[in-house]
């Protein structure tokens, strides 16, 4: 399926068409059984919060995982809408019992978050993937195969 990508990409191009201002991007963390990241890349802001809250929404109310981490190294800019996107993936995630981390927040991010008054949601951040990693760890304890354990 990467030359579907790669064929949008041409597409874009031959109609001078600027790229998505946003992907997302679903995968297994390699660490932990059941647990995956949705991994968000550009901009999450007001003009893109329609297709970013579908997206990001769908994942999270799709998902069978039993902790799901949304990655947000890779995010651009922010604005309070895209914060509210990301509280609304926070809460469903509550809601459906899931473990959830905000990973790789940068400084922009975790500005918008409280500026927002979105203190709630920075409870569930972490600064690195390796805090990432320890806090899923610690939580699952020694109940839950890790991989390579079975």
């Amino acid at each position: 399926m990467e030359w579907l990508g790669t064929i949008a990409t041409e597409l874009r191009a031959f109609r001078n068409e600027p790229p998505p201002a946003f992907t997302t991007e679903v995968r297994p963390l390699e660490f932990l059984d059941g647990a995956v990241a949705i991994v968000v890349r550009g901009r999450a802001t007001a003009l893109e919060v329609p297709r970013l809250r579908r997206s990001v929404l769908d994942e999270v109310a799709q998902t069978d995982a039993s902790a799901v981490v949304l990655s947000l190294s890779d995010v651009e800019t922010m604005d309070s809408a895209g914060a509210a996107v990301l509280v609304e993936a926070v809460e469903l995630c509550h809601r459906r019992h899931l473990k959830v981390l905000v990973c790789s927040s940068s400084p922009n991010v975790v500005r918008m978050f409280r500026l927002a008054g979105l203190e709630d949601v920075l409870q569930d951040c972490c600064g690195s993937p390796a805090e990432t990693k320890a806090r899923l760890l610690e939580t699952r304890g020694s109940s839950a195969p890790q991989r390579g354990e079975r």
